[in-house]
């Protein structure tokens, strides 16, 4: 009669499995090509106590489990790390934007630093990946929309893996607000009240009053500002009251403004002019300073913004013009301004139109966003005063019928 074999805790040893002299348990194993091959965990099973050393390790029944359900699907036997998936989807994903790129590139360095790197794919527990989440917004304080793009990363990597039969699922199915709220108040749009005093300090100020034209296009006809920065003369067509949206201003690091495609191809558009942004345009052509050499940027030339120094005005410019503006009303106003980007100037004028009562499909083409989900879920913002003046709409809609 055979003895049981068990390790040294006493628990009994099933086929396959043993434990080593350093404490170390072991499960071998016959691969689809005939090899013999090891499993290792320091612990047993899931019950096992967790330690600093191995609390992003599976048990070894656990991976035992896994091995089985992999020969069952014919999933096949991986080495890849965290790293190494993220690496080679993201070698597959070409002709991507240059910020799209740049993004990329930061997610990769921020990976390379963190232990979560090197775990293996076919060990990685969807706990695992969202501690991680976790850890990056509590202890390395990132914010809310950084953690959304990683996130999003690596879900389309880890999808990749799974079409590829690398692993079981995906660790970064889960919904992102589950397991952390958004603590930090959105971008939302301004109301009329602080719109317009916004813009009447800035006609009236001194230092700002030259920039009174553009913010006010900002604020009436949704453009991003990097639109707006790569503006010319011949994307305004006066005749028809529009504005020819078919490129924008992208600033490289270490390289300077450069000229991109629209962010999606929805942003490829016609916007059309009301007569207040028809005027701010023929002021600003009429006004623009003379300048002895015209910038030229990849062919593009006869921009309407410049700088002082006769350069076009990037997108970081704007956010700083934007910043000394509101500082400065601030100082001097009550009550005070609200944080105002040039992107809080989108936002705004999408709910004004979605509250006026404009189309939806209209709305999303005018803004140039891809998805009308994006249109209604995220730029428009409705308070409890908007919804009242909407049932009192229907209200006189049935008393009146």
């Amino acid at each position: 009669m055979s003895t049981k074999r068990k390790d040294k805790k006493g628990r009994i040893l099933r086929t396959g499995e043993t434990q080593r002299k350093d404490g170390r348990y072991m499960y071998k194993y016959i691969s689809t090509d005939g090899r013999d091959k090891y499993i290792y965990s320091s612990r047993l099973t899931a019950n096992d106590p967790v330690t600093e050393n191995n609390k992003n390790e599976l048990s070894l029944r656990e991976k035992i489990e896994q091995l089985k359900i992999r020969e069952l699907k014919g999933i096949k036997d991986s080495n890849y790390t965290v790293l190494e998936i993220i690496s080679e989807y993201l070698s597959t994903k070409v002709n991507v934007k240059y910020n799209t790129a740049a993004s990329y590139n930061l997610i990769l360095k921020l990976l390379k630093s963190e232990a979560f790197s090197s775990i293996k794919i076919s060990d990685l527990k969807v706990s695992d990946a969202k501690q991680w989440i976790i850890a990056l917004r509590l202890q390395k304080g990132l914010s809310m929309s950084y953690i959304k793009m990683i996130k999003s990363l690596l879900k389309q990597a880890f999808e990749y893996a799974l079409e590829d039969d690398l692993i079981v699922k995906n660790p970064f199915s889960f919904s992102l607000s589950n397991i952390l709220k958004n603590n930090k108040s959105s971008r939302e749009a301004i109301n009329q009240n602080d719109e317009d005093r916004f813009l009447d300090f800035i006609k009236n100020d001194e230092d700002f009053c030259k920039y009174y034209e553009a913010v006010y296009i900002l604020f009436n006809t949704g453009l991003r500002i990097s639109e707006l920065s790569g503006l010319r003369y011949k994307d305004i067509d006066f005749k028809n009251r529009c504005i020819h949206v078919n490129h924008q201003i992208i600033y490289k690091y270490g390289e300077g403004c450069t000229i991109g495609t629209p962010k999606t191809d929805s942003s490829n558009r016609d916007i059309p002019m009301t007569q207040s942004v028809y005027n701010c345009f023929k002021s600003l052509i009429k006004e623009r300073r003379k300048v002895k050499t015209e910038p030229i940027i990849d062919r593009y030339t006869g921009f309407i913004f410049l700088s002082k120094n006769g350069n076009v005005v990037s997108e970081q410019s704007w956010g700083n013009r934007f910043r000394a503006m509101v500082e400065k009303y601030n100082l001097t106003h009550e009550p005070k301004l609200p944080k105002i980007t040039p992107h809080i100037c989108r936002h705004t004028f999408c709910s004004k139109m979605a509250k006026s009562g404009m189309n939806p499909k209209t709305l999303q083409y005018i803004m140039g966003h891809s998805k009308i989900n994006i249109t209604l879920d995220v730029y428009t913002h409705f308070n409890f005063d908007d919804i009242k003046n909407e049932v009192k709409k229907i209200d006189s809609l049935v008393n009146n019928g």
